[in-house]
């Protein structure tokens, strides 16, 4: 692994498993880290991810060198929160991967109930127009 940091042109921190291949960079698990500057002087730091994790199927981005500014060597420290960071992600994205399936499986059962109901309805229109068109022709 190679896990730098990178200041992209349009001034996004990421911290990120990198790999340059030619002119272009593989931001491989990228997270954003922003930084707070606290009234007190202390410097609080959120991390985010970068891509939205739970609705790709890779979680890497390709750019072109251009939009990176530089990179950096991170600490050993953020090097391990950052790890721990991409295991918590790849959970949640599991987790929300297993919310989706449901959802779009109760979405699709809906759609065949609803299909059956309207076929349903359409079968009992002709029932009752076939009992009405007995009753029209009937003699007595």
């Amino acid at each position: 692994m190679n896990i730098k940091l990178v200041r992209m042109q349009n001034g996004d921190d990421v911290i990120s498993d990198v790999t340059q291949v030619g002119n272009m960079v593989t931001l491989t698990n990228p997270l954003r880290l922003i930084f707070r500057r606290l009234p007190t002087g202390q410097t609080m730091m959120l991390v985010a991810p970068w891509l939205p994790n739970e609705l790709i199927e890779e979680n890497h981005a390709i750019v072109s060198n251009t939009d990176v500014l530089t990179f950096f060597s991170p600490k050993n420290k953020l090097v391990e929160y950052y790890n721990k960071m991409v295991e918590i992600n790849l959970q949640r994205k599991e987790n929300f991967g297993k919310v989706l399936d449901d959802y779009l499986q109760s979405e699709i059962e809906t759609a065949d109930l609803e299909d059956e109901d309207i076929e349903e309805a359409e079968i009992t229109a002709e029932v009752m127009e076939a009992i009405e068109e007995f009753k029209r022709n009937k003699l007595h």
